[in-house]
């Protein structure tokens, strides 16, 4: 009997605070709401640093999947750009596009085989540079030009910006000189 009329007491609306101090009330209950309505300040700190860390993480992966998109779009683009030189060098009997010299003539004679000339992604330009001296294009990397190509000798590669003196390797690879 003295268990039930101990249950009676705290189950009276009068006492809450009472109840809320002996862990009586369930976190659910709306007298416990009542009492907690926000967030500590350490909890969000908490949770600003454990979103920072994450994104000290993960900024550095995108930014690696970025330029590695930028050299797939690249280098498909080339080989597209180089495909059609071979299909422009078969059916003219051997002649290279673009023999006047000029990045004009050298679009035009691959417009019946490329529909829109591509954008180089890395240097965010379509345009062609086209040399005529037939020395190799990797000595003439830079401008702002998006393509390199040489009438003389076929070569068509990527324009990028200039790497620095020392031995490194193409920041793209396949993006290399073919001649047809």
């Amino acid at each position: 009997m003295a268990a039930s009329h101990l249950r009676q007491s705290y189950s009276s609306k009068g006492d809450t605070a009472h109840r809320l101090k002996f862990g009586l009330e369930t976190r659910n209950s709306p007298e416990a709401m009542n009492q907690r309505k926000a967030f500590s300040l350490v909890e969000i700190v908490v949770v600003v640093m454990i979103l920072g860390i994450l994104a000290a993480i993960a900024m550095p992966q995108v930014r690696r999947l970025t330029v590695r998109a930028d050299e797939t779009s690249v280098e498909y683009s080339a080989k597209v750009v180089r495909d059609a030189i071979e299909m422009y060098t078969t059916v003219n009997q051997g002649r290279l596009p673009g023999d006047a010299g000029t990045p004009e003539d050298f679009l035009d004679d691959l417009r019946p085989f490329v529909r829109t000339f591509p954008t180089n992604t890395i240097m965010k330009s379509s345009a062609v540079r086209v040399q005529t001296t037939g020395k190799p294009l990797s000595e003439s990397l830079g401008g702002s030009e998006g393509w390199l190509y040489d009438n003389q000798t076929g070569e068509f590669i990527a324009n990028l910006p200039k790497a620095p003196p020392g031995p490194t390797a193409s920041p793209v690879e396949g993006v290399l000189p073919m001649t047809p």
